[in-house]
């Protein structure tokens, strides 16, 4: 019951005083539960004032990758609703109002592709993709 308060790594060893190295920039920090010795790394902290925005896209870390997901999806949600809109504006009355029917056209098409493969696909899969 103890091992859920902690975020274990996969190192576990029958003999306590084995000493393991630290990987990368987070140190390890032994838990000894009876005979076995755990390490555990300490969470780095998620907001930081020295975070660069190349550390959000070239990140492995599932939450931010979540993340990434959701504000790409919704940024492209936005754009097929901008594009909806204008399609719209032109129908208010009849001829030709703001675009030509051969850019309404090209809306229509450039909307629906915006919306089923920038917003509705990678929706659905990005619960299962992270």
């Amino acid at each position: 019951m103890a091992f859920c308060c902690f975020y274990l790594s996969l190192v576990a060893s029958a003999d306590p005083a084995v000493d393991r190295p630290a990987i990368g920039p987070l140190r390890s920090l032994p838990i000894k539960h009876g005979k076995l010795s755990f390490y555990v790394h300490p969470k780095r902290p998620r907001f930081s004032s020295s975070v660069q925005p190349t550390d959000w896209i070239f990140s492995v870390d599932h939450k931010r990758i979540g993340l990434l997901y959701l504000y790409s999806t919704g940024l492209f949600f936005l754009v097929g609703v901008a594009l909806g809109l204008l399609m719209r504006l032109e129908l208010i009355a009849p001829g030709q109002t703001i675009v030509t029917a051969q850019t309404y056209n090209a809306l229509f098409t450039l909307h629906g592709v915006v919306m089923i493969f920038l917003c509705i696909i990678p929706a659905s899969l990005a619960p299962s993709a992270t």
